[in-house]
């Protein structure tokens, strides 16, 4: 076998996957699955080869378990009030709050949040810190294919977390890491030095190309470069220390004799220090340490196999380090050039314009589908911005280098090199603005499916190989057409295994936090929402709701409602609309006063707006209609003092939406007062339903009983989130245990589908935890 470590590292990693795919018995399962391995493969390979797999297979899979197992027993103590004491690892400031990873002995890795900018953590890495707060446990995944922030915390090795204030941190001044506080205090003394000579927007990008921190880059120039798909030279990758690694070797000498190259690697986990040692980081360093290593011993260095060890040494040292983001694309891209650039070498001259311009393009195609499903945009724009964006990073990566140096010897040197980073950054934004183009190169797109993704790679990567080459030269059609077909049936299995039967609910509760949110989705494809959730200092429509559309394979939203403009209720809908994803927009009836602001902050067109009062319906689909059972309709004058009144919840829409048989009743934020109007002003079991979202929240002062008889719930649905309102409060939940009402909590639940609602038979509801019958 050819290669060996690069297929071990693929076999350990399935290893991992399918542990944690099909935990709690993925252990039983991944034996099962590596057992069929070797049954199927008895005739075509060697019995050593097919045990050290088997191996491979079987220790992925068991290092997943202890490293599940030991982030759980950190988690189990969530919920405790503890003084954390150990060593800061790093630190990230923003303008709310300070991120501190610190490594503790008793917790692990624990994340410190301290939710307040002043004082200044910047010269805190290295030193012993002893913290007094409630260790937490970080959040799941809330709503199907979303952001899982506990997987992510331990990608990077943290089980668990604190939120505290300045005065609950006790010490932070012994310092115990002399070497990483220098280093910390040469960067930040760098960063100070930079801000002032070229400005905090230019310092800001240029500390994000060097070190990776996009702390002090605002929120809309790293959404334009990460939708124009150059935000990889915000994130240290192996292209920045390949970049290092190149200007080492042309400075010290690419010999063969130990001590420069040692030399050479040291300077190089000092750049990795000044970066944070991020899973691509560490990727480079250790393949740059093997290139070393075969250059010293004057060995052949290949680079998949190279690519391999490391992969496995960095799977050993965390299994999670499998699901980070960072990780998947980094090695993602080596495979790719391993598997490519042999071709293009072969068939390209090597001194041609040719070799050196077309595996840029060749790569970024080749990695688009998955970067779909990972970020679900494709950006045309990519294919020219890199040749422009990778040449000015690769000066500024020497140039901000050698900065660093200087701002600690020379005031005039110094000055040279901020100059020079300071045309380095303006020439890079410029290539990633012009090939932007506002937003016309970039497209957004549903996330491909699993099983196309898998076909498409598992054809790309066998055509392309050795072995696929020889047999199409053999015309060996049967063996071909028996590989083609097992690529199928896996990708349909993984498919299977992995999907969570979202995507065939009829209608989803979509958990955006302290916010109401519903998704409903016809028989005919047609999509509607009805309030999109909202929070100030986070816009829940572009990075909430648009990614979960996005990933749940809706492109628009034919109908969306807001039942009135708070926040928490129409500032998700307002984003998404502004980002033109709302086909018709319904609002209250009252709201024509104010037309004109809500057709400027939604940019849509007038005959785009559908004012709504009590006695309308819409048709949506044969077998879906909305009916608004309240506010009722009234005088121009009456809708002035309304808004001058400045209150929204009584004004809140009251929306029955029909599904087949089934009925779901939609409060927005009314309370007693508004409950007693909606029930005089409709006809008895006008307001009946089996299914109610609980009006405010969950607020005391709203779902009277009168209310709950008259709507004769059989399911209450709360929409909250963290908040310090007391929501939802304990006697609204009691007052539905009591009337034996079945309850989902979205700040518990996370997301809630319905199934079954179209097919007439008893509704199926089910959540990212849970899954049980209506009643």
């Amino acid at each position: 076998m050819r290669r060996p470590a690069f297929y071990f590292s693929i076999v350990y990693a399935c290893g991992i996957y399918a542990a944690w795919l099909l935990e709690p018995r993925g252990y039983a399962w991944g034996v099962a699955l590596a057992i069929f391995i070797l049954v199927g493969c008895v005739r075509r390979m060697n019995y050593r080869i097919l045990l050290i797999l088997f191996f491979c297979f079987a220790l992925g899979n068991a290092s997943f378990f202890v490293a599940k197992n030991q982030a759980e027993r950190f988690s189990e103590m969530a919920g405790s009030e503890i003084g954390c004491r150990g060593e800061v690892l790093s630190v990230t400031q923003s303008d709310k709050y300070a991120s501190l990873t610190v490594e503790s002995s008793e917790y692990g890795k624990v994340l410190v949040l301290v939710y307040q900018k002043e004082p200044d953590y910047a010269d805190s890495v290295g030193k012993w810190i002893v913290v007094n707060g409630l260790l937490e446990r970080p959040q799941t995944a809330g709503n199907p294919s979303g952001f899982d922030y506990q997987l992510y915390l331990r990608s990077i090795g943290i089980s668990t977390m604190m939120q505290v204030q300045p005065d609950q941190i006790i010490s932070l001044e012994k310092v115990v890491n002399r070497f990483a506080y220098q280093i910390a205090i040469i960067r930040n003394d760098f960063e100070e030095k930079l801000k002032k000579q070229i400005g905090k927007t230019q310092a800001g990008m240029a500390i994000a190309m060097l070190f990776g921190d996009k702390s002090g880059m605002s929120q809309e120039d790293y959404e334009i470069f990460q939708r124009n798909g150059t935000a990889h030279i915000l994130s240290v990758s192996g292209l920045h220390v390949g970049f290092v690694y190149g200007i080492l070797i042309s400075l010290l000498g690419g010999n063969r004799k130990p001590f420069p190259n040692s030399l050479i690697f040291l300077l190089l986990l000092c750049y990795g220090t000044l970066s944070g040692f991020c899973p691509s980081v560490d990727r480079a360093l250790l393949m740059i340490g093997i290139h070393i290593l075969s250059n010293v011993l004057c060995r052949q260095y290949d680079l998949l196999s190279s690519a391999g060890i490391a992969a496995i040494l960095l799977l050993f040292q965390n299994p999670y380090n499998l699901f980070h983001v960072g990780f998947q694309l980094s090695f993602f891209a080596v495979i790719l050039m391993g598997w490519i650039f042999p071709l293009l070498s072969r068939n390209i001259a090597k001194r041609s314009v040719l070799s050196l311009l077309l595996p840029i393009p060749l790569l970024q195609a080749t990695m688009a589908p998955y970067t779909a499903f990972l970020f679900n945009y494709f950006s045309a724009g990519a294919f020219l911005a890199n040749f422009g964006v990778v040449f000015f990073s690769g000066l500024l990566i020497p140039a901000g280098l050698l900065g660093l140096f200087t701002s600690q010897l020379s005031e005039p040197l110094f000055h040279f090199f901020a100059i020079f980073i300071d045309l380095c950054v303006g020439c890079v934004v410029f290539c990633n603005e012009v090939t932007y183009a506002d937003s016309k190169t970039c497209i957004d797109v549903v996330s491909p499916t699993v099983w196309s993704l898998l076909i498409f790679y598992g054809f790309f990567f066998f055509f392309l190989s050795e072995t696929g080459r020889i047999l199409l030269l053999r015309k060996r059609y049967s063996i071909i057409r028996f590989v083609m077909l097992l690529i199928i049936i896996l990708a349909c299995l993984v498919n299977f295994v992995t999907e969570d039967g979202f995507d065939r609910a009829d209608a989803v509760f979509v958990d955006v936090g302290q916010g109401d949110c519903l998704h409903i989705s016809t028989i005919s494809g047609k999509n509607i929402l009805i309030d999109g959730g909202g929070k100030e200092s986070f816009d829940v429509g572009k990075r909430l709701l648009k990614p979960y559309l996005l990933k749940n394979g809706v492109q628009k939203i034919d109908l969306a409602i807001a039942t009135h403009l708070d926040m928490d209720h129409y500032d998700g809908i307002r984003s998404l609309a502004a980002d033109g994803m709302v086909e018709m927009l319904g609002l209250y009836d009252g709201n024509q006063l104010i037309e004109s602001k809500i057709l400027n902050e939604t940019g849509l067109e007038k005959d785009q707006l559908c004012y709504l009062h009590q006695g309308d319906r819409i048709q949506v689909d044969s077998n879906v209609w909305v009916e608004v059972l309240y506010p009722k309709p009234k005088s121009r004058q009456e809708y002035k003092s309304e808004l001058l009144a400045k209150e929204e919840n009584p004004r809140s829409l009251v929306i029955r939406v029909h599904l087949g048989k089934y009925r779901i009743l939609m409060t927005g934020d009314i309370d007693i007062k508004t409950e007693e109007e909606v029930m005089e002003c409709n006809a008895r079991g006008k307001t009946a339903a089996e299914i109610l979202k609980i009006s405010h929240h969950g607020s005391k002062y709203s779902t009277s009983d009168g209310f709950l008889a008259g709507v004769s719930p059989e399911v209450a649905i709360f929409q909250t989130g963290k908040n310090n309102f007391g929501h939802p409060h304990s006697s609204i939940l009691e007052k539905c245990q009591e009337k034996g009402i079945m309850i989902f909590r979205t700040d518990q639940d996370g997301a809630i589908g319905i199934f079954d609602l179209y097919k007439g038979k008893e509704p199926y509801f089910r959540t990212i935890r849970t899954s049980r019958k209506g009643n």
